[in-house]
């Protein structure tokens, strides 16, 4: 399941496109494409994969990226049967943050950013990224980069599609339980 997300997006908005339901996207499709290829992505979710061996990954956005945290965890969920966690800012309450000073539990934290994140969301993600560190949790930043918001949405999620199959590997998952868990639901 893993990288479907482009190659389901793109032909829909091309169908769309070329029946005139919507204006051109050629531009902002050619520009998430040279996005995706320019960035050291793949590098990128390599590094991040060995940082989370062995941990929770807790992964954090604005609210405006929120859709993109959710993906992560789907992925991460899905790919490498590990549960993971999402967060927004400013949802994210200073309780929140001191849930991690017990050091129960080895969470590794990851925070997406985007270049048109609020003033407010960057101070609250800073002083949040202080606080963890101060527990010894794992923190990684990513910035997400691109020229249009979906040349972002697809970079990140093209990570997290790495990230999760990096994962997969690692746990040496081979059976997908997904559709014996589909059978035993429907069952009820």
């Amino acid at each position: 399941e893993s990288a479907t997300l482009v190659y389901i997006l793109f032909p829909i908005i091309q169908i769309l496109d070329n029946s005139q339901l919507i204006k051109s996207q050629k531009e902002i499709i050619s520009q998430t494409l040279n996005a995706m290829k320019s960035q050291n992505l793949k590098d990128m979710a390599k590094q991040l994969y060995e940082k989370l061996q062995d941990k929770i990954p807790i992964i954090y956005s604005s609210k405006e990226l929120s859709v993109i945290t959710k993906y992560w965890k789907q992925q991460i969920n899905i790919n490498s049967k590990v549960p993971c966690f999402t967060g927004v800012f400013s949802d994210v309450a200073y309780t929140e943050l001191n849930s991690y000073t017990k050091n129960q539990w080895d969470f590794y934290l990851v925070f997406i950013r985007d270049q048109q994140d609020s003033k407010e969301v960057i101070k609250s993600m800073s002083t949040a990224k202080k606080i963890i560190k101060n527990k010894n949790h794992g923190t990684t930043e990513i910035m997400i980069k691109g020229s249009n918001k979906l040349s972002r949405l697809m970079s990140c999620a093209y990570i997290a599609d790495f990230v999760s199959y990096f994962l997969g590997e690692y746990y040496s998952i081979e059976e997908d339980l997904v559709e014996k868990y589909r059978i035993e639901f429907k069952k009820i």
